[in-house]
């Protein structure tokens, strides 16, 4: 099944968590227990970057994983010939230097013209995409695009890994999972009927967007919730939302009645850490969520002192 061609397949007690995390960190990750209640809380870096490198980068995701990170976003794209290879955007424009390298566009077409000015990563090979810089601060660097396959071996067990589907062939990512330990990936994809596919296929347990969107047109995320419940039941291992404040004791209660954890991205918390102001993740660190999303991994590991 390709849908690529149907659907364009989005105070914390410190000391006890250390100890917690030092015999959790020493055995195999897999998903059951590493979310398992009183793990310590996982860290996970946006984009699945650490330490300034440019997103979508294998150093990127050495560092993450070097400094402790427990979740590792992996953004899965597909190519023109149908690899899987890790990178966030629809487009190629803003993070590489692709107008630079093919100064008309994908050699196999459309052209640049053609495509509004836009470089489409899937109109292009992955041969196409090796000759490709990352760019950090609108310089190529010395970075290029990896593949699926490069990504999932540098995590290798070490960390989580949340396969985000952004654009994807269900049938070769099958084959590329195959023979490979898969305890400690997750799948998500924006479209609740699509993931499901994907889960039956895979049986890899999914990660879930608790938000209004045009498949769930309500702003009750104990609704939504149970709206993706009814469609992927107990495979759903992590329902995320976009903020601590919608962490409501409602959506808390009803996420444990169905053995669901909640992931929360760190937004004010980071604007103020940025400030200079910790407090508000250490206020955050302290509730229920098994999973924090931040822009600075590395500080907020250093507050759970890892």
């Amino acid at each position: 099944m390709n849908h690529r061609s149907a659907r364009r397949v989005a105070g914390f007690a410190v000391a006890v968590a250390c100890g917690l995390w030092g015999s959790f960190a020493s055995a195999q990750a897999s998903v059951e227990a590493w979310l398992a209640q009183g793990h310590p809380p996982l860290i996970a870096p946006f984009r699945g970057v650490a330490g300034g490198h440019p997103e979508s980068s294998l150093a990127g995701m050495r560092e993450a994983v070097s400094i402790g990170a427990g979740l590792i976003d992996i953004q899965v794209q597909i190519t023109a010939d149908g690899h899987h290879v890790v990178f966030h955007d629809q487009f190629l424009n803003r993070m590489t230097d692709v107008e630079a390298v093919f100064e008309r566009g994908a050699p196999g077409g459309p052209t640049r013209a053609e495509r509004a000015g836009r470089d489409y990563l899937s109109d292009y090979t992955l041969a196409d995409l090796r000759q490709l810089r990352l760019m950090v601060d609108g310089v190529p660097s010395a970075h290029g695009i990896p593949t699926l396959d490069e990504a999932l071996d540098l995590i290798a067990e070490q960390s989580l890994g949340l396969l985000t589907l952004n654009d994807f062939d269900l049938d070769g990512l099958v084959a590329d999972l195959a023979g490979r330990p898969t305890g400690h990936l997750l799948v998500y994809n924006v479209d609740p009927a699509i993931l499901q596919e994907v889960v039956a296929a895979t049986n890899l347990p999914a990660f879930v967007s608790i938000r209004r969107s045009r498949v769930f047109d309500t702003s009750d995320n104990v609704a939504i919730l149970d709206a993706h419940h009814a469609l992927l039941g107990a495979s759903i291992a992590i329902a995320h939302i976009n903020g601590t404040s919608l962490m409501t004791p409602e959506l808390v209660a009803r996420a444990a009645e169905v053995g669901v954890r909640l992931s929360v991205r760190g937004g004010r918390e980071d604007f103020a850490l940025e400030d200079g102001n910790s407090a508000p993740w250490r206020d955050a660190l302290v509730t229920d969520a098994a999973v924090f999303w931040t822009t600075h991994p590395e500080q907020v590991l250093e507050m759970l002192e890892r």
